[in-house]
Parts: structure tokens; sequence; C-alpha cells
């Protein structure tokens, strides 16, 4: 093959995953429900990751227990980053009934933080 055929295939390949891309791209929304206050859970954390939406940064937090991840988005992003810093796989997640926050317990080291639902 000659350097030219190379070079056509490579731009072809490229063009083909760009288009993929695009069209089976899926589009991460966040929906927060405000009404969680009568939740009551004690479960471990599965993974804790970052997300970026419409309304700024946060971060998700799967429970071993739950279906659906949770999103903490603090005031500001230090705060995020704070929580993304702390909550790492297998913490315990204590929340209590009637609260709008949760805590998050590592043998001594206790952090309390505000909760809402993603879906």
């Amino acid at each position: 093959m000659k350097i030219k055929d190379i070079l056509i295939l490579l731009l072809g390949t490229i063009i083909a995953i760009s288009t993929f891309t695009l069209i089976f791209k899926k589009k991460y929304i966040v929906v927060v429900i405000k009404n969680i206050d009568a939740l009551t859970f004690n479960d471990s954390v599965v993974y804790v990751r970052t997300y970026k939406d419409a309304y700024g940064p946060g971060v998700e937090t799967r429970l071993k227990n739950h279906d659906t991840p949770y999103c903490f988005s603090g005031r500001n992003e230090k705060m995020n980053l704070l929580y993304f810093d702390f909550a790492k796989k297998g913490d315990i997640i204590i929340k209590k009934k009637d609260a709008d926050s949760f805590c998050i317990k590592r043998n001594d080291s206790t952090i309390g933080f505000v909760l809402s639902k993603c879906q």
C-alpha cells in the first residue's frame, strides 16, 4: 500500500468513528428529586465518580443495596472536591429518617454532607 492509500483509510476510519460516536452517544442527564427525607439507610459505597450537567459539576455515589445513585452537589466546587477526595469504596454512609444530610464513616473519621437523589 502506498502512503496515500494508508492516509485515506485512516481518514475514513476517523470519520466512521466520529459518526458512530455522534449517533450512539448517550446524554447524561441528572434529575434531582428533592423529597428524599423519608429515606433511611446505612450502606457501603460501591463507587464514587464525578459528573457535570447543566447545573454544574457534582459527585455521584452508588450504594450497595440501592439501584439509584445519589449525587452530592456542594455549594461550590471546593466542597465537591472535598467529598470526592473523602468518599471511597467501602466507606459506610449513614442517613437518618427526615434528614437532608448524611454522614460518611471510615474508621474513626466521620464527616457530614447534603444529599440529593439522581435518576
